[in-house]
């Protein structure tokens, strides 16, 4: 049986979010990949690893319920998991490892150790056009309308972004190169304490 000392058998950890809301900094893509309630976690190389076991707050930390399958390029493993946000850690070879394509991570209490943190998605803020632009950002009132923080990704029809919200209702806008506009695909909008228009995203 392999445990974390600084985790223990039993320990139980939450998963719910301090924060209403969350988004994912990976290193490289298709590192893990959320889409219909499954989430796909693929770490690469490690082919000379006898055993690799996904552990997190998904399975109670469980050392050997979720046995990852080789690949050509590494490990891959397939969960079914509701939107969230979750802890985890990969145990390899019965080393304890936080996923080193993953930037997000987080202490464990007041120890030095840290757990890696995934959110599963159920929002997709999406803006077209403004193809020219150099940056977009979504703020709102789940993120103290943080201007520089949720930076939008360029598609080939305009930029998007892919969130955890808790359940709730938002405000937000969009900021298209540090000017704020609203967002032409949301017609619920309501006025704030300035008579600006925002949207309503419930």
């Amino acid at each position: 049986m392999l445990d974390d000392p600084m985790l223990g058998k039993n320990n139980k950890i939450s998963i719910e979010p301090t924060i209403p809301y969350g988004v994912n900094h990976f290193t490289q893509k298709n590192i893990i990949q959320y889409s219909n309630g499954k989430a796909i976690f693929y770490l690469p190389n490690h082919s000379n690893s006898k055993r690799v076991y996904l552990s997190g707050t998904f399975n109670n930390w469980s050392t050997m319920q979720n046995p990852m399958q080789t690949c050509d390029s590494g490990w891959i493993i397939s969960l079914p998991l509701e939107p969230g946000k979750y802890l985890y850690k990969y145990i390899i070879d019965g080393n304890w490892f936080t996923d080193p394509f993953n930037k997000t991570k987080e202490k464990y209490g007041n120890s030095r150790i840290y757990n890696s943190v995934l959110y599963c998605e159920n929002h997709l803020f999406k803006l077209s056009g403004y193809a020219n632009a150099k940056k977009v950002i979504v703020a709102g009132n789940f993120n103290n309308w943080n201007t520089k923080e949720l930076k939008m990704e360029k598609t080939s029809s305009g930029w998007q972004l892919p969130v955890f919200l808790k359940e709730g209702t938002y405000t937000y806008k969009f900021i298209v190169d540090n000017v704020w506009i609203n967002d032409p695909a949301n017609k619920i909008m309501r006025k704030d304490g300035y008579g600006i228009k925002i949207h309503i995203l419930a």
